[in-house]
């Protein structure tokens, strides 16, 4: 199920790149001085981008670093914290992939159709005139390219290439223009070229990360749906809280690794009561799991900070059973960068959640406040 935060990201970056698909088709519609819209740059719009984004599509799986451009997107510093965090803490979810799959279908789809959209928005309010220029290329060259790209809709004939049409509306300066060429007859081939590379495959794509996620959500409702068997046992016991100590402050030589993002002006008054750390490191969400097993696998008492209002999760548990140190639940507030007193509801939550790690201390820093 999508979160608040991911919805508001999605909904966003789904608008921007509509309204890029949009303005790029009305910049190359409105041609040249002369109104004269070329059409290979059209082609590339339509069809050069779209196959070449499914390419990478297809080819992603088999790399070592995933080239996603919907996960940089996300990644971007303009989102609110707090909307990014919540999203990027779902990262070690079993769907996240295949979130961020349909995320990326949902953006290419609404760029598609903004250029159709376009498109046809053109045609209807604006007499076009299509012309191909080329140095180096003659209409022997491209007929064949563009026989090609029309194979998907070879059954229709008004919108295939023709190699009079191709040649009369070759637009060059030492060339006089053909009086009789009709130069508005490239736009049902334009139409069928979006159509068939941007709309129809990132649709299909589209409805089929749909279903994946579909039955991810049904597996994990019927993974989380009691049994009548777990509704017969009796009520949990009350849990066991381990206790909170005190330590003496500033600690003397220690590796901070931070399992939130914490803001840089939190960390400098941190520093002033816990002592200035040797080696601090990011982990969590924010993090790589890289930097949390060099984090653990240094010698100096560890401090790990996590944020208290957050529930704590399997992720952090798995990750601390290899290690041991401090653990050190804070609440703040980012967008004022102050400091707030640990509620005694969060703060049970990390002492039940720290019981059964006995090489790991609960702390607290009262000085903060």
């Amino acid at each position: 199920m999508q979160t608040s935060a991911y919805a508001r990201i999605s909904n966003l970056l789904t608008g921007a790149v509509f309204l890029l698909g949009a303005f790029s088709t009305f910049a190359i519609m409105g041609g040249d001085a002369l109104g004269r819209v070329n059409l290979l740059y059209l082609l590339l719009l339509f069809v050069a981008w779209p196959v070449c984004a499914m390419l990478l599509l297809f080819i992603s799986p088999f790399l070592q670093q995933r080239a996603s451009l919907t996960l940089q997107l996300i990644n971007l510093p303009l989102w609110p914290p707090g909307w990014q965090q919540k999203v990027l803490k779902r990262k070690h979810q079993d769907d996240w992939q295949v979130q961020v799959f349909y995320l990326a279908q949902k953006l290419a789809l609404s760029f598609s159709l903004a250029c159709s959209m376009a498109l046809i928005f053109s045609l209807l309010f604006s007499d076009v005139n299509f012309v191909w220029r080329s140095t180096l290329l003659s209409a022997e060259h491209i007929l064949p390219v563009l026989k090609a790209i029309a194979l998907p809709w070879w059954f229709l004939d008004a919108a295939q290439p023709l190699q009079n049409l191709l040649e009369q509306t070759r637009d060059s300066r030492l060339i006089a223009p053909q009086g009789t060429a009709d130069y508005g007859a490239w736009w049902p081939f334009l139409i069928m070229a979006q159509l068939c590379y941007g709309v129809v495959p990132r649709l299909l794509s589209l409805s089929w990360s749909r279903y994946c996620l579909q039955q991810l959500t049904q597996a994990s409702a019927i993974h989380n749906e009691p049994t009548s068997e777990a509704l017969k046992n009796p009520q949990p016991e009350a849990p066991q809280l381990t206790t909170v100590a005190e330590p003496e402050l500033p600690l003397p030589e220690y590796n901070l690794l931070y399992w939130n993002a914490l803001p840089t002006e939190l960390k400098h008054s941190l520093y002033a009561v816990l002592g200035t750390p040797n080696n601090a490191f990011q982990g969590g969400a924010t993090g790589h799991p890289d930097t949390e097993q060099q984090a653990l696998s240094a010698t100096l008492p560890l401090v790990v900070v996590t944020a208290a209002w957050e529930p704590p999760m399997g992720e952090l548990a798995d990750l601390l059973q290899a290690g041991t140190g401090y653990l050190l639940p804070l609440d703040w507030n980012s967008e004022a960068s102050q400091w707030l007193p640990v509620s005694t509801h969060y703060l049970n939550e990390w002492r039940r959640f720290c019981k059964p790690l006995p090489q790991w201390q609960l702390i607290r820093a009262e000085g903060l406040l």
